[in-house]
């Protein structure tokens, strides 16, 4: 992957807390040009005129709010891909429109500032090759991620197979003129596995252009398909630690004739099941439902 630019980059700091603007600037300013806006307007004037390398966007600015700012930013050609973090007074930030690119919540702590401005540039310059590489592109899930990547193929309308492997996991991911055909992962194929593998943060992929699927089983719009797999794996991640291991074996204890009427379908498939796959990660796989 393509190493961080040598020029100085700038950032923009939309907020109209002067102490916090003055922190940010003092503490990043050896490193990078700052631009300074203290309502919405002029933010979206410096965007378009100067072209700044990341936005840093307090949620409640006064004039334009963060929610706009972002719709307007996306729709601009000349602003649509400069990454954005919003800052937020709370702990959870829900906005639907478009991609961000973090929510650091005040009061902010330069050392994470810094240590999240270089994730996220790390991040656009490996966006910015794949979405310019025209041929074979490989590189690294730690640099781009999965939603990231597909995002990038359907923007540029890309035909290929992007291959994964992360740690035993070998999967495998078609896309046609950038719409995501068809996805294989172990013994699971279609949106089950593509909403598994939108979860993996570490591992290795290669993409090779004009491999078509060998079977179609998706058929949703990217936007949807991706939104969706960054819900299931955020809401997997949350639960994670109250989760069996991959390979723990189950044992049904309730005895079959013994078992309610009514069950939910997911749960009545698993126990149907349960007999010939008892182990966690086979029984998963062997649902219908998604992970």
């Amino acid at each position: 992957m393509m190493s961080a630019e040598a020029r100085r980059r700038t950032i923009l700091i939309a907020d109209p807390d002067l102490e916090v603007a003055r922190q940010l600037k003092k503490g990043l300013q050896d490193n990078f040009e700052i631009l300074v806006a203290r309502d919405g307007s002029k933010a979206l004037e410096l965007s378009v005129l100067r072209y700044p390398d990341l936005i840093m966007f307090y949620r409640n600015c006064p004039l334009i709010g963060a929610t706009q700012f972002l719709r307007i930013l996306r729709s601009n050609p000349r602003t649509e891909e400069i990454p954005l973090i919003v800052l937020s007074d709370e702990e959870v930030v829900v906005m639907n429109t478009g991609y961000l690119d973090g929510v650091l919540v005040k009061p902010l702590n330069l050392d994470e500032v810094r240590a999240h401005i270089t994730q996220v540039f790390r991040r656009s310059d490996a966006v910015r090759e794949v979405g310019h590489e025209g041929g074979a592109v490989s590189g690294s899930l730690e640099q781009i991620s999965m939603a990231d990547l597909l995002q990038v193929f359907a923007m540029n309308r890309r035909t290929g197979m992007l291959q994964l492997q992360s740690g035993t996991v070998s999967a495998e991911v078609y896309v046609r003129d950038g719409r995501i055909e068809e996805a294989l992962c172990g013994g699971t194929r279609g949106e089950k596995a593509l909403y598994r593998l939108i979860g993996f943060r570490a591992g290795q992929f290669s993409f090779s252009p004009g491999r078509t699927a060998p079977s179609v089983s998706i058929d949703s719009a990217t936007d949807a398909l991706l939104i969706e797999g960054m819900r299931q794996a955020d809401e997997l991640e949350r639960v994670r630690t109250e989760l069996p291991p991959s390979f723990a074996l189950l044992e049904q204890v309730v005895a079959r004739d013994e078992v309610p009427e009514g069950l939910h379908p997911v749960t009545a498939e698993l126990l149907q099941a349960l007999p010939n796959a008892p182990r966690v990660a086979d029984l998963i796989d062997r649902s219908s439902a998604t992970d």
